[in-house]
């Protein structure tokens, strides 16, 4: 089981329950599970990155970089 194997696992059991929140954002375990999912095709279709490949992420906290990161 990897990260974005525990996002989808809590997006089935918990879809509405809150994932996350930064400032006045607030983020469900679905919509997370489904822009992680989004961003990981894309990411497969426009730079050919496939799981396991290293990829490194500079960002500033928010939530997208959390969606980043487990895509």
């Amino acid at each position: 089981m990897n990260l974005s194997d525990w996002i989808d696992r809590h997006a089935e059991l918990t879809p509405t329950k809150m994932a996350i929140r930064c400032g006045e954002r607030q983020v469900t375990y679905g919509e997370m599970a489904q822009n992680v999912s989004r961003l990981a095709g894309a990411l497969k279709t426009r730079l050919d990155i496939v799981r396991g490949d290293r990829v490194a992420l500079l960002a500033q906290n928010a939530a997208q970089s959390l969606v980043l990161a487990f895509a």
